[in-house]
């Protein structure tokens, strides 16, 4: 598998995972989608639009968008257009691999932050943003747990790779 193939699955994996945990979050009464529970961000809800604004921010950045129209700044819908959103996030992110060679793979990102500038890799650029989905499903795991959710779908890689629906 080369690295455009690699980085297709992880955008897939991503998809797969988060319909997985966002059946469990929709299962919750609506109105503990924005209950306070301890965490990096105060709810689910504020959980998972952090993950949407993430991939926003890092496709801008790859591709001249406005960086201040972020969902964390600009959202306030339900927990149902959070979801569609944010997987039309990955869907763009999806696309954008589908159509890179590994010469843009390896291209330079520069981004020039408030007080330095730094650069990426653009292909390292969408494994920051793959991973930090990861991470952030499993603080949302933990926080369901909190809420008394006992029946939570597993997002492991291999489940994924096996196919599980």
């Amino acid at each position: 598998m080369n690295a455009q193939e690699l980085l297709l699955e992880y955008c897939k994996y991503n998809i797969w995972a988060n319909n997985r945990l966002f059946g469990a979050t929709l299962q919750l009464d609506p109105t503990l989608h924005r209950a306070e529970v301890v965490s990096s961000f105060p709810s689910i809800y504020e959980t998972w639009l952090h993950i949407w604004s993430g991939q926003y921010l890092w496709m801008a950045r790859m591709t001249g968008g406005d960086v201040s129209a972020r969902p964390a700044k600009t959202f306030s819908g339900s927990m149902e257009e959070l979801r569609d959103g944010l997987q039309a996030s990955l869907h763009e992110w999806m696309d954008w691999v589908q159509g890179a060679d590994q010469a843009t793979l390896d291209s330079v990102l520069v981004v020039e932050g408030r007080s330095a500038t730094a650069q990426f890799y653009k292909g390292d650029v969408v494994m920051q943003v793959m991973n930090h989905g990861t991470y952030h499903r499993g603080q949302i795991v933990t926080m369901l747990r909190q809420l008394g959710v006992t029946e939570i779908p597993s997002t492991d890689w291999v489940r994924f790779a096996n196919g599980e629906a």
